[in-house]
C-alpha cells in the first residue's frame, strides 16, 4: 500500500473546504427557519396567558360612547 500523503492531504483539504463552504452557505436558512418556528410557538403560548391574566373590566365603552355623543349633541343645539 504505496500511498502518497500529499495527494491525500490535498483531497481531504478541498473537501474539508467544499463543506465548510456548503455548511456556512446552508447555516443562515437553518437558523431561519428555527427562529420562525420558535416564534410561531410562542406566539401559540401567549394567546392564552394573553386571555388568562388580562384584567376583564375595561370600564363599560359603550357608556363613554354615550356620554360623548350626548355632550356633542348638547353644544350643537342653541
Amino acid at each position: 500500500m504505496d500511498h502518497e500523503p500529499q495527494a491525500d492531504n490535498s483531497q481531504s483539504r478541498e473537501m474539508f473546504w467544499a463543506m465548510g463552504t456548503i455548511y456556512s452557505a446552508l447555516q443562515p436558512t437553518e437558523r431561519t427557519t428555527h427562529v420562525q418556528s420558535a416564534l410561531t410557538c410562542l406566539q401559540l403560548a401567549t394567546c392564552p396567558l394573553v386571555r388568562l391574566f388580562m384584567p376583564h373590566d375595561h370600564g363599560d365603552h359603550q357608556q363613554r360612547h354615550e356620554q360623548q355623543t350626548h355632550q356633542a349633541s348638547e353644544e350643537h343645539q342653541p
